[in-house]
């Protein structure tokens, strides 16, 4: 399962709660494994949540629009749901339903909703019963008097707010969470490869751009970002794709992520069509001396910052002594950054189980970008890169 159900009910004892509420995508789909349409299509709208007693934490009661129905046969064992609103469904006369069918017409059909979103989140809470329990809500991305409405349905209640406790659940996985973002992972090498194969001199930025999407997709992978560019553009990383053409000695610059089964992949590379140079061959070769350094420091006990300054600085003694960089890299899971970040002011203790990204790139305005970024895994002893692709700086002839 996705929920680490352990450290959540440490967690959750530490604060003295005795449930959770989730209201955003990422929590809900941890809790319950339910991702959203409402929330994917309207996330400053939709009211969907999942609710989750200590004592039954991997048993959430979701709250969901009534047209979402459809989507909790797919949610994790045990979840159950109220549901609320108007979506109007038919059952064929004289036809044989398949159990998912049944189902449906059953959640969908053969029960009433509820009003609205509070009062299908009032019976929730009372299945769960938590009515008069402390609960921690996930602040985010809900109407500010959420906590007011359901303070006036339940006066015993106490309401505090959760979306750091989330965090904190969250930083550490579980092996199911690991395999899915291994999985990421190699989605996404095998894009980038794909890639590559089509650069050739006159390739532009957009057909490479497109190829690696296609290839996403092909895999049944949904694009969270591509940023690629070639040459000098490199430095304009952010920026979209152009029809700037490939030529020899150029460099191509790629930072590119996506989403599967429900996790993220964030991946940097660079490759050199043909020679690009002694200086960028030597920056290149400082920039990844610097993220094995921080590779190398990355273990249980030591804090993010740590992390940071030691790859900072050993890319600052491998060639760059000017080298800066506001992070060096974050942790990922669902969301494509999650706690914590490898940065100088991030006291958070590493833990084994922990998932991270760590990239130092260097941009330089007039000759371009170089980035190496990958993702790893803080073990018992140190950490496991989970990408397999080269870290090389790649010639293509």
């Amino acid at each position: 399962m996705l929920l680490n159900v352990e450290r959540a009910s440490r967690l959750m004892d530490e604060s003295g709660l005795d449930g959770l509420v989730a209201t955003t995508l990422p929590n809900i789909y941890y809790l319950s494994g339910l991702w959203s349409s409402s929330l994917a299509l309207f996330p400053l709208d939709a009211q969907v949540y999942a609710v989750a007693p200590r004592e039954r934490l991997a048993e959430p009661v979701l709250v969901v629009p009534t047209g979402d129905l459809d989507t909790v046969p797919d949610c994790f064992p045990g979840v159950r749901a109220v549901n609320y609103g108007c979506f109007y469904r038919e059952v064929a006369e004289g036809v044989d339903l398949s159990a998912g069918e049944a189902r449906l017409r059953d959640l969908a059909i053969d029960r009433e909703p509820r009003t609205d979103a509070i009062e299908a989140l009032s019976a929730a809470l009372e299945q769960a019963a938590l009515g008069n329990k402390t609960i921690g809500l996930d602040e985010r991305s809900v109407d500010p008097a959420l906590a007011s409405k359901l303070q006036r349905r339940f006066p015993s209640m106490s309401i505090r707010k959760a979306s750091s406790i989330f965090k904190q659940i969250r930083m550490v996985k579980t092996k199911d969470e690991i395999d899915r973002l291994r999985a990421a992972v190699r989605v996404t090498e095998e894009a980038i490869r794909r890639t590559m194969l089509i650069a050739e001199e006159g390739t532009t930025e957009l057909q490479m751009a497109k190829e690696f999407e296609r290839a996403l997709v092909d895999q049944g992978a949904e694009l969270i970002f591509k940023l690629l560019r070639i040459g000098r553009h490199t430095a304009f990383g952010q920026a979209r794709p152009t029809d700037t053409p490939l030529k020899k000695g150029d460099r191509i610059w790629l930072d590119v992520g996506c989403k599967y089964e429900g996790y993220s992949s964030d991946i940097m590379r660079t490759f050199a069509f043909g020679d690009v140079g002694e200086r960028a061959r030597r920056y290149y070769e400082a920039i990844l001396k610097g993220q094995e350094r921080g590779l190398q420091t990355a273990m249980p006990g030591v804090k993010a910052k740590e992390v940071y300054h030691a790859t900072v600085e050993q890319v600052r003694e491998a060639g760059i002594p000017h080298f800066r960089r506001h992070n060096v890299g974050h942790g990922m899971g669902i969301h494509l950054y999650d706690p914590p970040m490898l940065a100088p002011g991030d006291e958070t203790v590493l833990e084994e189980g922990m998932v991270l990204n760590i990239e130092p790139p260097y941009y330089e305005i007039g000759t371009g970008a170089l980035g190496v970024e990958d993702t790893f895994l803080v073990t018992k002893d140190g950490s496991e890169l989970l990408t397999s692709i080269s870290r090389k700086l790649e010639v293509l002839q």
